[in-house]
């Protein structure tokens, strides 16, 4: 009973942030299986899809943080000399990004969707501050991070989400694209006001548009330049799927795709919870140079984690389809084809995130990184085209190849290899 009282204090943080990210990814969960099937109802299959286009593009569009913020932790934890000049430097310029990213959005859904209504014009300027805000959030959530303190983000983060699914249920009977966005604007607003009363209290974090210095910017992005392209290199393989889908087969077929997705989405993102929350911990023990710890750490995760996918995969391959019918009320027979598949990637890609996130922290991501481009091109170049020779199973065929071909199997060796070189 003293060794876990022990245990449990000297893990009190890890814990901590292991169960405030399990309460944030249940309200994420609880958000998807609610309002997925509700919102595909009330806005019908095809305004459904479009909704699906907008998301995805949003999602899409983290990697315009440029991987400044998830450089800002390494910078924070190593106590870099300009870390002062980059938290004031950083934060205005991703202000400045509405600037460019609502042209650059009327542009790409006038062209996506062979139309110029007034709507579009709308979606776009909505899609430019909630995408800026979305930065702003992994700004504040950085900031957050380098302390160890990630329980903190993940409760104010699960209450914004509960909060948005109140007042979209309130509002579900009159549902359409512009409200959804504008709801999630308000709550992006509320959310951020939050952070920034946390992070006032917590550092003394203070903001002035006089000592911003764009100099400090560029750097930090050279800097931090590796976790860019290994933004971009995800988003390629998650969230280009739905917007080819959209773009060859119309909303509909794709709306339906999005449903599948976001039911794996849920596991997927609960599943990976272990390993995100390790990301500043890893940090620390590099900082002390203890590769002994680090390749424990990284044995006994990936330990955990095989077993733990191994429960999942037999449980949802079992049940699961049966349970997705029930929650989503589709039972295509293209869907049934598509399961199995979703089921085997969403296993491979929780097992692939523990060294996505050593890699990371460890700052060893830059030929991995490369790789992973490599992998989103040949995963859509594929997809495409048994896009057109299978149907709409064939763009999953695609990127789990493509993953296979490349990822997969090289993230864990070319980790372990780096942390034996350490060693010896």
């Amino acid at each position: 009973m003293t060794s876990l009282k022990t245990s449990i204090l000297n893990n009190k943080t890890y814990l901590l942030n292991v169960g405030a990210t399990f309460f944030s990814q249940f309200s994420n969960a609880l958000t998807l299986i609610i309002l997925t099937p509700l919102l595909t109802f009330h806005l019908g299959l095809n305004n459904f899809g479009t909704y699906g286009v907008v998301i995805n593009v949003i999602a899409f569009s983290v990697i315009l943080d440029f991987g400044l913020n998830i450089g800002l932790v390494r910078s924070l934890i190593h106590k870099t000399p300009k870390v002062n000049d980059q938290l004031n430097s950083i934060f205005i310029f991703f202000l400045s990004l509405f600037i460019f990213l609502f042209p650059l959005y009327i542009i790409f859904y006038f062209n996506y969707f062979h139309t110029k209504s007034f709507e579009l014009f709308e979606i776009a300027g909505l899609t430019s501050i909630i995408v800026v805000q979305n930065i702003l959030s992994g700004y504040f959530d950085a900031l957050i991070q380098a302390q160890n303190k990630i329980y903190i983000s993940k409760i104010i983060r699960a209450t914004k989400l509960l909060l948005e699914l109140s007042i979209i249920f309130i509002f579900i009977q009159n549902i359409n694209l512009i409200t959804l966005l504008v709801i999630m604007l308000c709550m992006n607003t509320l959310y951020l006001l939050t952070l920034y009363i946390y992070l006032k209290k917590s550092i003394n974090l203070t903001i002035s548009f006089k000592s911003f210095k764009f100099s400090v910017v560029i750097d930090h992005f050279k800097y931090s330049l590796w976790y860019f392209i290994s933004s971009l290199a995800t988003v390629l393989v998650f969230n280009t799927q739905v917007l080819i889908l959209n773009y060859y087969n119309g909303p509909v077929i794709a709306a339906k795709y999005l449903v599948l997705v976001r039911f794996f989405d849920i596991i997927r993102i609960a599943a990976t919870n272990f390993t995100q929350v390790l990301f500043p911990k890893i940090i620390e023990v590099e900082v002390l140079n203890d590769w002994h710890q680090l390749k424990r750490m990284l044995i006994s995760v990936y330990t955990r984690i095989s077993i733990f996918v191994g429960i999942i995969f037999i449980l949802f391959y079992i049940f699961g389809y049966h349970l997705f019918v029930f929650w989503s009320r589709l039972n295509d027979p293209s869907l049934m084809a598509l399961y199995p598949l979703f089921l085997i990637f969403t296993i491979l890609v929780i097992l692939d995130n523990v060294s996505v996130i050593f890699l990371s922290a460890l700052k060893l991501n830059k030929v991995p990184t490369l790789l992973s481009i490599v992998q989103g091109i040949l995963g859509i170049l594929l997809s495409i085209l048994l896009l057109k020779l299978m149907g709409y199973v064939g763009i999953l065929i695609g990127f789990l190849v493509s993953f296979i071909l490349t990822n997969l199997f090289f993230n864990p060796y070319y980790l372990l290899r780096a942390i034996n070189k350490k060693l010896d």
